[in-house]
């Protein structure tokens, strides 16, 4: 099974659009479950979450905690062998889960997939596809876990702004990634989002590189 958390937080315009690509996947509806994490919302997205009715929904209303700990929080009600995380404002691809999990089905040393994405600016409609060939243009809703792997070696570090970086390049000592080399989700960009904040982007690589030594080919936001 596939577990698909996804985290919200005052998301009203796009939520619906969110849990609507998440159930409109193309692997059977026994596959895979969904947990909605609502951090704290205070606009409308709870009543939008709460007017969806499936089996395969668990939705959490909570307190605001951050999105970090939401993802911990999902880690904790997920039952799948696989994760995968998606933000309130992306959307996935119908075929997203059945590409990501394949790999990892085929070979057990695969720790994790990965794919590229479609970047839409949201502020002028521009769309573009972002590949991934360098690891470093990831973002953490295109990667699917097998979760034992994250079990053993730990999982996204608190402390970090770019902790989906950091449990790369922690995973890749140990076991191999498989690429995905076809767009599979959309990464709405508008004023909002959390890379449209260039000082805290230029942190988070100081972070990464202070761990890790220069990070060629860290994408450009």
């Amino acid at each position: 099974m596939i577990s698909l958390i996804i985290r919200t937080f005052n998301n009203e315009n796009l939520i619906k659009k969110a849990v609507e690509s998440a159930l409109n996947q193309s692997i059977s509806e026994d596959a895979y479950e969904i947990i909605v994490i609502n951090d704290g919302s205070n606009d409308n997205t709870k009543n939008i979450l709460d007017s969806f009715s499936d089996h395969r929904l668990n939705i959490i209303h909570q307190q605001n905690k951050g999105m970090l700990e939401a993802a911990y929080i999902g880690m904790q009600k997920s039952r799948g062998d696989y994760v995968i995380f998606l933000d309130g404002d992306d959307e996935y691809t119908p075929d997203t889960l059945e590409n990501l999990s394949t790999p990892l089905n085929h070979d057990s040393n695969i720790a994790f997939t990965y794919s590229d994405y479609f970047e839409v600016d949201l502020r002028n409609g521009m769309k573009k596809i972002v590949a991934c060939n360098n690891i470093l243009n990831i973002l953490a809703c295109g990667i699917m876990f097998r979760k034992e792997k994250l079990d053993e070696v730990g999982f996204w570090n608190n402390n970090l702004i770019f902790p989906e970086h950091d449990l790369i390049l922690r995973l890749q000592k140990k076991y191999k990634g498989f690429h995905v080399a076809k767009p599979l989700y959309i990464y709405n960009r508008h004023p909002k989002s959390f890379t449209a904040n260039k000082d805290k982007v230029a942190l988070g690589r100081k972070q990464l590189e202070e761990k890790y030594g220069p990070l060629a080919g860290f994408k450009e936001y």
